[in-house]
């Protein structure tokens, strides 16, 4: 059974539990399953992280994640189990292939504001990782993900801005160019960070996203109707439409623009790696002003 297809059939096995009963926070159904774990694995709870526990027609189905599992693993476990937590069944974990693997590795840098440091490393160990490896292994790999690890990202010397100053500096650039103020900045949320060198240039690369309910802030709806409202509110007020994902690039030595930055609206019309990676289309957008 492939990886994508596993998945997709836990997050069906869960959505049907969820469709008619609420997600279970049962302190005793987690004992029965750690319990149940134990004895059919070996591993124990403080080896294993929640994930999921839902409960319905007299059962409960549940999925944990082993901690340190090989690289090569998913590290998902997923099972069912009756009331008194007898096995109904018990799966995992799956071995994944190298894209899957690298892209593990690379999403679990991103969304954090120390990815600059966190891709700086996972870039080279997959480097050195990759140094040998035959050609049909370099095309399994998604060209995106092939596009990240030839960036040439590092973590930053000591001659350039360190990264707060950087940080601090899209902002001040981003409202210049664009005519923005400093409230603009709480309207969206760091997604990627980099550094490296462009065209003989030391450049930090900030990727933005608007906020999700991906976030805890910004769960419910309630959240993000207003949220939604108070983005609105912002752009019709300086007579622009809000961008979703803002891609920008300034130099490490001065903390100026490199290039203007790069912007998509809704409806999207880039992945959302094309401004990181700086695809030809995402970069000839700039030169195209495009915005609705």
């Amino acid at each position: 059974m492939s990886h994508k297809f596993r998945i997709t059939l836990v997050l069906a096995l869960i959505c049907a539990f969820a469709i008619s009963f609420a997600l279970a926070d049962d302190t005793q159904a987690w004992n029965l399953a750690f319990a149940l774990i134990e004895k059919e694995t070996g591993y124990t709870r403080d080896q294993l992280e929640k994930v999921n526990m839902v409960y319905g027609n007299g059962q409960y189905a549940f999925s944990v994640k082993i901690i340190n599992h090989p690289a090569d693993e998913d590290g998902l476990l997923v099972g069912e189990m009756d009331a008194s937590g007898n096995k109904i069944s018990l799966t995992g974990p799956e071995k994944i292939d190298i894209e899957a693997q690298l892209q593990r590795d690379l999403k679990n840098c991103f969304n954090r504001r120390d990815c600059y440091l966190l891709l700086a490393d996972v870039c080279a160990d997959w480097n050195e990782k990759l140094a040998s490896a035959d050609e049909e292994t370099m095309e399994s790999i998604w060209e995106k993900y092939r596009a990240i690890l030839n960036m040439g990202i590092t973590t930053p010397p000591d001659d350039v801005i360190d990264y707060d100053t950087a940080y601090a500096a899209v902002w001040t650039e981003l409202a210049a160019h664009e005519n923005w103020t400093a409230d603009a900045e709480e309207l969206f949320r760091l997604t990627i960070s980099a550094y490296y060198v462009l065209n003989d240039e030391p450049v930090y690369s900030f990727y933005f996203e608007d906020h999700s309910r991906f976030e805890d802030a910004y769960s419910t709806e309630a959240a993000m109707k207003k949220y939604k409202k108070k983005l609105a509110a912002y752009f019709d007020e300086i007579n622009q439409q809000a961008p979703c994902r803002i891609g920008v690039v300034i130099s490490a030595k001065t903390g100026k623009l490199v290039e203007a930055p790069m912007f998509d609206y809704i409806p999207v019309q880039y992945h959302y790696l094309d401004f990181f990676i700086r695809t030809e289309e995402a970069v000839a957008s700039i030169a195209q002003g495009e915005q609705p």
